[in-house]
């Protein structure tokens, strides 16, 4: 288990909180992994990422580039639209709904690539169970 910057971490369902220090609070961080279908294509010189359920577009001069750059569009985007209040308005104007009857993941051969979300959550939230 790696260290935070305060040297304390903690691991629920194999996902690591890390505790983190900011404005005097400690805060624990979690990741949201989202993954989203992308396309790829070379124009010119350049190589042109799509993300076209978020309408989002990159470029990089090999394809390696263009799809980290599409990762990070993907993620100041999001980020972007949480810290606005709007990120669930967004996503239900792009066509998002939630499926609630899911029973197995199916294996998609679509192109896809997994953006990480950090965010930071007040330690107390992060309680023992005491039902």
């Amino acid at each position: 288990m790696k260290k935070s910057l305060t040297g304390q971490s903690s691991k629920l369902d194999n996902t690591e909180y890390k505790i983190v220090k900011t404005k005097g609070r400690n805060m624990k961080r979690v990741v949201f992994e989202v993954t989203l279908p992308f396309a790829i294509k070379k124009k010119a010189e350049y190589w042109i990422t799509s993300c076209p359920p978020l309408d989002l577009f990159a470029q990089g001069k090999n394809e390696t580039e263009a799809k980290k750059n599409l990762e990070t569009t993907v993620r100041l985007f999001l980020t972007s639209c949480f810290e606005s209040g709007v990120l669930d308005s967004v996503l239900k104007s792009c066509g998002f709904t939630v499926e609630r009857n899911i029973r197995q993941a199916k294996q998609d051969k679509t192109a896809s690539i997994t953006v990480p979300l950090y965010l930071l959550s007040p330690s107390r939230c992060f309680a023992e169970c005491r039902a």
